[in-house]
Order: structure tokens, then sequence, then C-alpha cells
């Protein structure tokens, strides 16, 4: 990519669209205006399963288990775009297909730590979208926050962070997010989220991982948690209590099943209420997301299966002897500390 961009602003059907161009490949950027909240934005068009069929075999080179990519096409459908940008709301700059941010208001983001991955991963492709525009990571970026640094300095104060609504960079954003090695890492750093709860968000005393062993379970609870980080246990809990199977010790397929099917139904109405008194939920049109990864279910593509999904490498002794997934060992807090409710006012820049 070049370094040099034509910048051009047109008008269609009343809309303001900004074309940015660096000789090679143009992209398109509606305006976005609501209230308080504008910027640029485009929702997209690469999925994750096209970069699957197509690519699949990169993700195996980055350590990724043939399970970990069917749960990762299941989700497919309900998540965003690999090139997608939202540049517009109280989180300055958000990206890809779990549209992470950079931290609302001073905070440290998610996005950060993605692009600290693509870095460890193809320094040569941070460098051409990012490094030679004096982009960087900042070094107290961990594995889920962080924050980014420009020409030396860090992206903390939001007046420094609104440099990323500009048009320059959110067309650097997009193009990354046509590079096949950036999407790879991309869908990598989203199944990573399970670090961050799968082993240690509890209901009735048992962690996810010991609840939810299936393919199709651990698809549904990391859409779930995508959109609201802090409900796949409380949802979950309900629903064995509703069903009245607590202890997941010797659970067979069939009751696994019955928990998750409950789940899906009290998922789609459940709320909660924090101390600060606001109310979240239900989860974002949650029936829907539910049958859309039900589908990869009924074409053979997913399984649920008690212990089908495999989320690291082990030998079948291993996989015999367990009725839980197994984790990695010796995760640090720090680096996968659970992940924040981000909580967005429309008057908050």
């Amino acid at each position: 990519m070049g370094k040099e961009f034509t910048h051009t602003v047109i008008k269609e059907n009343g809309k303001e669209i900004h074309i940015v161009t660096d000789g090679n490949v143009e992209g398109r950027f509606p305006m976005f205006v609501r209230k308080s909240w504008s910027g640029l934005f485009t929702s997209g068009k690469l999925e994750i399963k096209d970069f699957i069929q197509s690519d699949g075999a990169m993700l195996e080179d980055l350590d990724m288990t043939k399970s970990s990519i069917n749960v990762m096409s299941a989700v497919s459908d309900n998540e965003g775009k690999l090139e997608a940008i939202n540049a517009y709301d109280g989180a300055f700059l958000s990206f890809g297909i779990f549209q992470w941010t950079m931290g609302t208001r001073d905070s440290e983001g998610e996005l950060p730590a993605l692009l600290k991955r693509v870095k460890d991963a193809f320094p040569d492709t941070f460098q051409t979208y990012f490094g030679q525009f004096g982009m960087d990571v900042h070094p107290e970026t961990k594995r889920t926050y962080g924050y980014l640094t420009l020409e030396g300095k860090k992206l903390k104060p939001r007046h420094e962070k609104k440099l990323l609504k500009n048009w320059d960079w959110v067309y650097r954003f997009w193009r990354a997010g046509l590079d096949k090695n950036v999407q790879a890492v991309q869908i990598q750093h989203a199944l990573g989220r399970l670090n961050n709860f799968y082993g240690k968000q509890k209901a009735h005393g048992f962690t996810l991982n010991q609840i939810v062993t299936s393919e199709f379970g651990v698809g549904l609870i990391l859409d779930n948690h995508v959109n609201l980080p802090d409900f796949p246990w409380r949802c979950i809990e309900l629903a064995m209590t509703k069903t009245g199977l607590t202890n997941p010790t010797d659970w067979t397929t069939a009751q696994e099943r019955t928990v998750l099917e409950e789940y899906l139904r009290v998922r789609q109405t459940f709320k909660h209420t924090y101390s600060s008194g606001q109310t979240v939920g239900p989860m974002f049109d949650a029936k829907k997301r539910g049958e859309t990864t039900r589908s990869y279910l009924k074409k053979g593509l997913i399984s649920d299966e008690r212990n089908s999904f495999q989320f690291m490498t082990m030998t079948s002794r291993d996989a015999a002897n367990l009725n839980e997934v197994l984790m990695p060992e010796d995760l640090s807090p720090e680096d996968y500390p659970e992940i924040r409710m981000e909580f967005m006012d429309e008057d908050q820049d």
C-alpha cells in the first residue's frame, strides 16, 4: 500500500460519501450522523466462513484446532465482516468481526490487543498498514486490552483517540481488513476470547468449560459473550436451575442438549440490573442468532455431542478421561481478564 492517498467527498441520494484511494484500491465510506455521533463507516463484505473455505489452512498454522475452526464458521453469520469499520460512536474506532474498539473515554481498548497479535505474527504486514504511518502498539498492551501510539505518543486521552476517526486511518484499517494475514489473526483472536471467560465464568459452582462442551454450545455462548460479556454464565445458570440439571459432572449429550435449549429461551428475555442502576439486556436478536448457529448443526458442520469441542490439541487418551473442555495452562490474569461491558451514551464522543 502506498503512502499517498487521494480523498474526495461526493453526495449520493443526499448522503455524504468519502472516497479514498492509494491509486490501487478504492474505498467508499458513508458518513453516519445521529445526534452528537458522526463519522465514517463501512459494514464490509468479507465473512469468516468465506475465509475458512478458501484459506482455512492458515488458521491451522496459527494453532487453531479443526473443532475451533468449525465453531468460528458457525458464528460467522452473526458477527461483523472482516473489513468492517465504525468511526462514529463513543469508542472512536471499531474494527473487524468482533468490532474491537479503542476503548471509551480515556480507557484502554481491545483493538490494540488485536494489532499486537498482528505485529507478533506478521511484522511486515503490521508495518505495511500501520507502522509506516507512525503507529505502534504501546508496550503496556496485553492480550486483551491496551493502547496504541502515534509518532511515539500514547493514544489515551479522547482528543488523541479522535485522530483515528479521520478518513486516512479509516482507509488504512479498511485496507488491513482486506489482507489475508490480518483476516487470519482476527479469527484466531476472536476464538481467543474464550480464554477470558470460558474457564472462568461459573454457574452453580462449575466453570462454563465444564458445563458447555459441544461445538454447538460453545458457538452459542461465544456469540452471547460478544454481545453481552457478562451474560453467558447468568443465562446458563438460570437454564440449569429451570431444568434441574445443576451438576454437569456426569452429564450425557442429552442432558447438555436440554440445558442448551432452555438457555436459548432464557437469553431471549433475560435482563440484568447493575449496581449503577442500569438495566442491560436481553441479548440483541437472540432468537434469530441462535437459529443461525443451529443451521450449521443441521447441516452437519458442527456437533452438539457432549465433549465434541476441542479448544486445544490433546491426545485421545486425554479426551476420553475428560467431561470438560481442556483449557490452556497458566493463563495470565493480566493477559486475559474478564472483558468489560462498554456503556456508551449518544452524547459521549
